[in-house]
């Protein structure tokens, strides 16, 4: 045998399911529901775009004060 353990056509589903299982399990943290993990990342996704947005606007409004003060304003 060459250390991997032989998997026939037969039960190659069985092994695609556990192994889809074993993966939610691991990405929902073992106990959350798909939907809970959709709405804390949609969640997590939202506070990024307004940081990011608050990062933006603070670099036009630098942007615009340096723009100002080269002016002589």
């Amino acid at each position: 045998m060459n250390g991997y353990n032989s998997i026939s056509p037969r039960n190659m589903g069985s092994y695609i399911h556990d192994d889809v299982e074993n993966e939610r399990d691991h990405v929902t943290g073992s106990g959350g529901t798909p939907r809970a993990v959709i709405a804390d990342l949609k969640l997590k996704l939202a506070m990024k775009e307004a940081e990011i947005q608050k990062l933006q606007a603070t670099a036009v409004a630098r942007a615009a004060a340096q723009q100002k003060h080269i002016a002589g304003e």
